[in-house]
């Protein structure tokens, strides 16, 4: 590891891993738990890894003092922590649905961690969703009682958003 640099006194350091040239940024978990975070910043350029590096230890600064756990949170613990907020009913017993049918078989399977998902991620999900039963069921026949057309409507995707979004602002609300 070949120091670059540092940012706020040192609490972030950037580097080279392995004598590569890609930058990198090593930060103390503020958690509570104890070791570092450590992630690349997907850049060669020193003065966008600057940014990143100070944009991903803010925002982990926020979440954590908001009394998010970024390092910890998976998908499925996410949603039954916004579902717990909710009354019970139709939208949370769809919320239920609709995350055992689509969300947890995209996000619990593509991405370990909350702190992982990025919005490019999201506009990934419903391009994903759109042909998902057509591509799921394309040389089976669709479980009986499932009332379903091969491509999702407008008005169902659009459902689908709304409740990602109340999920993500749910968990990331910064009081």
């Amino acid at each position: 590891m070949a120091n670059v640099g540092t940012l706020f006194s040192g609490e972030v350091t950037i580097y080279h891993h392995n004598g590569g040239t890609t930058y990198y940024c090593r930060f103390k978990n503020r958690s509570g738990g104890s070791g570092y975070i450590k992630k690349s910043l997907k850049t060669k350029d020193y003065a966008e890894a600057f940014a990143r590096a100070k944009t991903m230890y803010l925002k982990h600064i926020a979440l954590v003092e908001s009394g998010f756990d970024p390092t910890e949170l998976n998908w499925d613990q996410a949603v039954k922590l916004y579902s717990e907020r909710m009354d019970q009913g139709q939208p949370r017993s769809f919320l239920i649905q609709i995350n055992k049918t689509y969300f947890t078989k995209f996000f619990s399977q593509k991405f370990k961690s909350l702190r992982d998902i990025a919005s490019s991620d999201i506009i990934d999900y419903f391009r994903w969703r759109a042909n998902f039963w057509e591509r799921e069921y394309k040389n089976k026949s669709k479980p009986a009682l499932l009332n379903c057309v091969d491509v999702a409507s407008p008005a169902t995707m659009v459902k689908e958003r709304r409740f990602l979004g109340l999920i993500f602002k749910g968990l990331f609300k910064i009081s």
